[in-house]
């Protein structure tokens, strides 16, 4: 059974699979431009006051924390690390409970971090050291 064809304006081209790659270009093409034409707002402006200000030095070098421009992967591997490795002490200092205690802390505080995407991708690690230590502490 031969698929589904359309005719397009353009007589070059001939009938098109509907479905097919250039049918479903075509139709956002022209979703796009419908989109367009029907809402038509001013250009976005804006003001170099409302950006925030990063603090610089005299020499006009950044201080602080880019987290796009830097390499977190040491920072993970640490927080996995400390996660795993802070478990597995307070259970051997503590009595069970109060180390379940300390991991559930661990857990609530990079849960919170992740969640207020404060560098989303270490807290998420030390999530998973807590949880790696509370497997070695519980089936030790």
């Amino acid at each position: 059974m031969p698929a589904p064809t359309i005719e397009h304006a353009t007589p070059q081209r001939g009938p098109v699979a509907v479905g097919s790659a250039p049918d479903i270009l075509a139709r956002l093409e022209r979703y796009a431009a419908a989109r367009r034409a029907a809402a038509p707002r001013p250009d976005l402006v804006i003001e170099p006051t409302l950006l925030p200000a990063r603090a610089t030095h005299a020499a006009g070098i950044r201080h602080g924390i880019d987290a796009a421009t830097i390499d977190l992967f040491p920072y993970d591997l640490a927080a996995a690390i400390v996660g795993a490795v802070a478990t597995i002490l307070a259970s051997i200092a503590f009595a069970r409970p109060l180390a379940l205690l300390c991991a559930a802390g661990l857990l609530a505080s990079g849960e919170w971090a992740r969640r207020h995407r404060w560098f989303p991708s270490v807290a998420t690690n030390l999530l998973i050291g807590t949880v790696v230590g509370l497997v070695l502490v519980v089936f030790s």
